[in-house]
């Protein structure tokens, strides 16, 4: 029999493992310590680049990284189509924030995603639904209109009170797994601060809505074989300062295409943002991006990096000091740095595997930096540039209503690193990927893991679940 006959996934968007880690050691979130730190395991994974809501859902949802799922950011063209039928064609760009954000479920390359693993799946507040079907879709009459009261009034601490209620709900179905969305940390990271008391105060919400969820699995016997976890998809940074690539591309000649403004004649560029610490750039003319015009972004005190694709099967990063290659050469990555180390790697080895990787970039700036790269440039709606922008800066200014003060969507290791527990023992030894999940996810519930899967099963297969501590004693 396996551990667990159903799983429960929270996805607290925007939330940060240092966040949890203090509240946990302050004794402000009992009941996730409980039910998910007391009996598994709390630690910090790394999640997909770019990091933003959406794409970094992928890798839960699909067992893939957002390059080769082809939804490389929040924002995206499609050059392809934009040279061939123009920038009307409906499929040749997208934004997702606003009611295009309906059109991610369609957009995605997947040949499965974990709804369609499961019998009787359900979602909540989650964009990415596929496989969920209609019944599945829990929130599909309640999910527009409270994003739109939410973002109308700046009330998300209602957006999550909706989602624990129909969390609630949900469960009254059994379903065996269920998936659910609270966006209240993020929201509010975004209006004012991650640590803002109305971010915190979505920490606690969230940890009444586990008390709650155990509470109702505890009554109709069901909590001993759920398999629980909470994750995110990103963490946030303050932000005190806005560089927008659209007037640095216009002050050259350049007219860019950007959202709003996705009509423009005689455009030669365009520039999508996500999070809105990462940027893609698009040139419509063979000679640009110009090595010039590189050199000067990544002089800006904003830019972390530039990284471009350099010949068909490589990548080249340019920071201010020093530039790098990375290469995929059989099941192994390249990292060949020139100057100073644009993504502060230190002394990995020139051919290393990606667990190796992640296991050496772990706690540096850049995260599993050479594997992310690579995974992000093999979708065909990818820039000619990305850009990756330093913590406390982002990357759009103009119509960003209303404006940022917390950001995320970079490389950087805050944006990167997520909060994962869980209420299994894992590998204590071994670093995490939020692609990870999604086999661990089949494991530990008795299903087969599909072959190819970039993720590997965090908990060892003949791991035994420990005994919980006794239900009474929680109450």
């Amino acid at each position: 029999m396996p551990p667990y006959r159903r799983c429960i996934v929270l996805l607290a968007d925007g939330t940060r493992p240092d966040i949890f880690a203090e509240l946990l050691e302050a004794g402000q979130l009992p009941a996730i310590r409980d039910h998910l730190v007391v009996p598994g395991t709390s630690t910090c994974a790394v999640t997909a680049f770019p990091s933003t809501t959406g794409p970094a859902y992928l890798p839960i949802l699909t067992g893939r990284f957002p390059g080769p799922a082809d939804l490389p950011g929040i924002r995206w063209l499609d050059r392809r189509l934009y040279d061939r039928r123009g920038v009307l064609a409906l499929d040749s760009c997208r934004s997702y924030v606003g009611p295009a954000g309906f059109l991610m479920d369609r957009d995605f390359r997947a040949d499965a995603t974990l709804f369609d693993c499961f019998d009787r799946p359900a979602s909540i507040f989650n964009p990415i639904r596929r496989g969920a079907g209609f019944s599945g879709n829990r929130s599909k009459l309640l999910h527009g209109p409270t994003y739109l009261y939410a973002h109308c009034t700046d009330r998300w601490d209602r957006a999550d009170r909706v989602a624990a209620w129909l969390l609630e709900r949900a469960l009254h179905r059994d379903p065996d797994l269920l998936f659910a969305v609270f966006p209240g940390a993020d929201e509010y990271g975004h209006l004012i601060s991650p640590r803002a008391p109305e971010a915190i105060a979505a920490y606690r919400r969230l940890d009444r809505a586990v008390g709650a969820t155990a509470d109702q699995l505890r009554r109709s016997g069901r909590l001993d074989d759920t398999l629980f976890i909470i994750v995110s998809d990103h963490g946030l940074t303050p932000t005190h300062t806005h560089f927008d690539p659209i007037p640095f591309l216009e002050e050259r000649g350049f007219r860019p295409l950007y959202y709003p403004w996705i009509i423009r004649r005689r455009a030669d560029s365009a520039c999508m943002v996500s999070g809105n610490g990462m940027a893609h750039l698009y040139f419509f003319h063979p000679d640009h991006p110009s090595p010039e015009l590189m050199h000067q972004l990544v002089t800006s005190p904003a830019i972390h990096f530039v990284a471009h694709r350099h010949h068909p099967d490589g990548v080249r990063v340019i920071g201010p000091d020093g530039e790098a290659t990375i290469r995929q050469i059989g099941e192994q990555i390249e990292y060949h740095p020139e100057g100073t180390d644009p993504l502060g790697c230190g002394d990995l080895p020139a051919l290393a595997t990606p667990d190796e990787i992640l296991a050496h970039t772990f706690a540096t700036d850049c995260p599993d930096g050479p594997v992310q790269l690579l995974q992000l440039f093999q979708s065909s709606r990818c820039g000619d540039l990305i850009l990756s922008a330093h913590p406390g800066f982002d990357l759009r200014d103009r119509h960003e209503h209303p404006e940022h003060r917390g950001s995320h969507g970079s490389l950087h290791r805050e944006h990167m690193h997520v909060p994962l527990l869980i209420n299994h023992p894992l590998d204590p030894a071994r670093p995490a990927r939020t692609v990870d999940l999604f086999p661990t996810i089949l494991q530990l519930t008795g299903r087969p893991v599909p072959g190819g899967l970039p993720g590997r099963p965090l908990a060892a297969t003949d791991a035994d679940r420990p005994p919980r501590p006794s239900a009474k004693k929680q109450v």
